[in-house]
């Protein structure tokens, strides 16, 4: 009677370590401002934080055990799926830029794509307002050129060789 009683208690202790080792990891993941996910080998969601929960607006129970084309469809169309297929063909890391949609605006996020054991890790960052700055400065940069073209065309400077002015 000892014995089954005794194989009980160790399958009922290692089912709460498990349970106590994954209430650790969510904690320490839920910490860190990226997201993260890990797919297998064959491409099925097997881990997915807290933080990628909200970055990508896919809760944790529609992700596991799918692709992540399936969870998040807008992911679907991007460049996310074919650089994941390159980085497990060639087994080197990358980074990728995609766009969310969002219900105020898009949101873009980029993505890490790094080859692990068992399978590909995707670290997620939030960089939408990173780019909203990037494309505001670039338009800006266009709207002045012409301006600042036709400022330098009135400026006159001394010129040492010559010691007279030149524009």
């Amino acid at each position: 009677a000892f014995v089954p009683l005794a194989c009980c208690w160790e399958s009922y202790r290692a089912y709460l370590y498990r349970l106590e080792e994954e209430r650790r990891r969510r904690e320490v993941l839920h910490l860190i401002d990226e997201g993260m996910c890990v797919v297998d080998r064959a491409g099925q969601v097997t881990l997915w934080s807290d933080a990628l929960a909200r970055i990508a607006g896919c809760p944790r129970e529609r992700a596991l055990g799918r692709s992540i084309a399936d969870a998040v469809p807008a992911l679907a169309s991007s460049a996310l799926p074919r650089k994941m297929q390159e980085v497990a063909a060639q087994g080197s890391g990358c980074a990728v830029q995609v766009e969310l949609p969002a219900t105020k605006g898009s949101r873009v996020v980029e993505v890490r794509i790094v080859p692990v054991s068992e399978g590909l890790s995707l670290l997620w960052r939030d960089v939408t307002e990173r780019a909203r700055v990037e494309r505001t400065l670039k338009r800006s940069e266009e709207r002045l050129a012409p301006a600042a073209e036709g400022a330098i065309d009135g400026l006159w400077e001394w010129d040492l060789r010559t010691q007279g002015f030149y524009v």
